[in-house]
């Protein structure tokens, strides 16, 4: 298999989409402050990037907690 043949592939296509939006993940965990390693679920076939919206959408902020503490 060549790459050509590999990035037309579903498999190919899904890395690819997971490699562009890492960066992005990464820099929304940071902010929320939680760990950026949670963005490597990003990864994972199919799932990973649902994984990583529900981890934000779930989880309770640090960032927002801190904030909302020192009002």
């Amino acid at each position: 298999m060549t790459l050509v043949e590999f990035i037309y592939s579903p498999a190919g296509k899904n890395l690819l989409l997971s490699l562009l939006t890492l960066p992005a993940f990464v820099l929304i965990l940071k902010r929320a402050g939680l760990s950026r390693a949670w963005a490597l679920l990003a990864l994972a076939p199919s799932i990973g990037i649902v994984l990583v919206f529900a981890v934000l959408l779930f989880r309770r902020w640090p960032a927002i907690a801190a904030a909302e503490g020192k009002r």
